[in-house]
């Protein structure tokens, strides 16, 4: 499974953070994209950058990335409250997150590495943006080491 899958599996298990989302469930949860017409508010989820650590043997199993989620709303204080209920969940998280398929990843670390408020532009020719909370989190966790065999 990947780390994409089974973040927003995790964020998507979260009441805390689920409650607060549009269908008040993991429908509200999406990686990289919202479909177009989809009402606020919304996570979105997006890899910006990973890494797989090596030593002089080769590639080892830890892996990090970094994880922007985007908190989206109408409204600036329901982005800012959503956005801490991710963060309350997931800056220090340390532990397995299970696939909606099966499978795990094991994450080593979580951290909240920044934030901040922004403003999405318009899509549909209106002057009326999105007010959205981006936090970035760098996660180190367990991958499967390459086989050249």
């Amino acid at each position: 499974m990947s780390l994409q899958t089974a973040f927003c599996n995790y964020l998507g298990q979260q009441s805390t953070i689920t409650d607060l989302l549009t269908n008040n469930g993991a429908s509200d949860i999406f990686w990289v994209t919202v479909p177009e017409g989809k009402a606020l508010p919304v996570i979105v989820v997006q890899k910006i950058s990973g890494q797989a650590e090596h030593v002089q043997g080769g590639a080892t199993t830890l892996a990090d990335a970094r994880l922007q989620v985007k908190c989206m709303s109408d409204n600036p204080g329901e982005a800012a409250a959503i956005a801490d209920a991710v963060r309350l969940k997931c800056d220090g998280f340390q532990g397995t997150t299970i696939g909606p398929v099966g499978g795990t990843v094991a994450i080593v670390k979580m951290k909240l590495d920044d934030a901040g408020d922004g403003y999405d532009s318009p899509h549909d020719g209106s002057d009326v943006g999105t007010p959205d909370v981006t936090m970035d989190f760098q996660v180190w966790y367990r991958a499967t080491v390459p086989s050249f065999s």
